[in-house]
């Protein structure tokens, strides 16, 4: 009995897509190491320059804060501080607010402020306290984690929804 479940025109192209991932396996294989190596140096060079250009930013800083977030509430705190004279730098992860903000000519930089080479490219060891301005508790606990491990002294200030994981921050 002949049954064409698939017709043959479809047949050939399945036939054919067979063909090359078989043929395709191996040599994938063989080159997976390089090709993840190229897509992951990519990434390291992005961290690289980010940290980089967080570095040149506060190099001359002293006694400032670091805003972890440029939202509504870490511009508003920025405008607090900016007007009591007290130096500070904000860190974000949304490339079109930072934008924005260095059009102003505010101290925002583009980072990701759970990373631990960007807070001590943010002066870390020189600043006076750290400010996390957004409501992610997950996130907040990995920057007071890295934040405690360098200066354990530092004051941390963290904005929350509510009070249902005050006690987890506290910790």
């Amino acid at each position: 009995t002949d049954v064409r479940i698939v017709p043959d025109a479809m047949a050939q192209i399945v036939l054919a897509a067979m063909l090359l991932s078989m043929l395709m396996a191996p040599l994938l294989i063989h080159f997976a190491e390089p090709i993840v190596r190229k897509f992951t140096a990519n990434d390291w060079l992005a961290r690289a320059a980010q940290v980089t250009q967080i570095a040149a930013t506060t190099m001359a800083r002293q006694d400032h804060v670091i805003i972890c977030g440029y939202g509504r509430s870490g511009q508003n705190l920025a405008r607090l501080l900016d007007a009591e004279e007290i130096p500070f730098i904000a860190m974000d992860g949304d490339p079109q607010r930072v934008r924005e903000a260095a059009a102003d000519g505010s101290s925002v930089v583009y980072g990701d402020a759970s990373r631990r080479e960007a807070l001590l490219s943010a002066g870390l060891t020189k600043a006076r306290a750290v400010a996390i301005t957004f409501a992610n508790t997950p996130v907040a606990l990995k920057i007071i984690h890295h934040v405690h491990q360098q200066r354990p002294e530092l004051p941390v200030i963290v904005r929350t929804v509510d009070d249902s994981e005050i006690d987890q921050l506290l910790e």
